[in-house]
């Protein structure tokens, strides 16, 4: 997955920088597993989403958004009481892990300021996005929520206390010497270099770990292989990604097939497949995300309702062959 933490604090960069100061409009639940607010700035509207899908989990800012069911669930109206009329004050990620804490200045029934943090975790089947309560830490409600019997470890349910996942022992770049991380990732003798980058990096893609890979020696050499230039070359593009985590500079990038349909991308230059693929750069994260998306987002429902279209014929024909049965005997 593409997504990865490095990518994530881009994302949490440039929300910042256009919705820092905004107040929510309107919030609307497309499907259960979406949110979409309605952000007010000085300059106008702008649309955020969030999905927490197993397939696409994301937040961005967006141009076109799901169609919005008649009655609204009753978590949006949730959201809406708490929600509606909050500015959010600012975007903040856990270290380079895939967690993004959007945090609100809120009033709650009786008038009281209430800060209010809006955790989206992008996190494949385990996505989700929890709404808890600043000064308690407890859970308002969740697009998913999670009981004992799905986890013993942490509960998403209303009422309980907001848990981190599991920290990962890795090292934050942004934060260690380069020449740090690439002794850390030399110790991993016995493995391919992007394997001892993706084990040693906190919040990096096996994408960003190829790349690296190709960018140091041309190839998915094992650690033991690298010669002492190869070596030199890893502890550059470190340095080189370290500079962009820190400065925010950012080279949004799409990889595209052989049908020129959206396959990966990054925060900078896929090289690594040469001239087999095609490589667009766009302007910002977000209509890199949004372009990247639309067109799975397109293909998963289409193959939804497909199935369920397959499901009733089947249904059909089977009672349709039921019937003729019956009538032979």
């Amino acid at each position: 997955m593409a997504l990865d933490g490095m990518f994530l604090s881009f994302m949490c960069k440039e929300v910042n920088d256009v919705l820092a100061g905004s107040k929510v409009d309107k919030i609307h639940q497309p499907g259960k597993n979406e949110l979409v607010f309605i952000m007010r700035t000085r300059g106008g509207m702008h649309k955020l989403y969030f999905s927490a899908d197993a397939n696409s989990p994301r937040f961005c800012i967006v141009e076109n958004t799901p169609e919005n069911p008649q009655t609204p669930p009753m978590l949006c109206m949730l959201f809406r009481k708490r929600l509606v009329g909050a500015t959010l004050i600012s975007v903040e990620q856990y270290g380079l892990d895939r967690i993004a804490f959007f945090n609100f200045d809120a009033t709650n029934e009786i008038g009281d300021r209430v800060k209010l943090t809006l955790a989206v975790e992008i996190m494949a089947q385990h996505s989700n996005v929890i709404l808890f309560d600043n000064d308690n830490n407890r859970i308002v409600d969740a697009l998913r929520r999670v009981d004992a019997q799905t986890s013993s470890f942490r509960l998403v349910l209303p009422g309980a206390q907001y848990k981190l996942p599991p920290a990962q022992e890795k090292i934050d770049l942004r934060e260690s010497e380069p020449s740090e991380a690439c002794e850390a990732i030399l110790k991993n003798e016995n493995a391919k270099l992007s394997s001892a980058i993706i084990k040693t990096i906190q919040g990096i893609s096996p994408l960003l770990s190829r790349e690296l890979s190709y960018r140091a020696c041309g190839d998915d050499k094992g650690v033991s292989e690298l010669a002492s230039e190869e070596k030199l070359n890893l502890f550059t593009e470190l340095s080189t990604l370290k500079t962009k985590l820190q400065s925010g500079e950012c080279e949004p990038s799409i990889v595209l097939n052989e049908a020129q349909k959206p396959m990966e991308f990054s925060f900078l230059p896929i090289t690594q497949y040469g001239n087999a693929l095609k490589v667009i750069k766009k302007e910002n994260v977000f209509s890199l995300l949004e372009g990247f998306y639309s067109e799975r987002d397109r293909f998963l429902r289409t193959r939804s309702k497909a199935s369920e279209l397959f499901k009733t014929l089947d249904n059909l024909i089977e009672r349709t062959s039921r019937k003729l049965n019956n009538q032979h005997e």
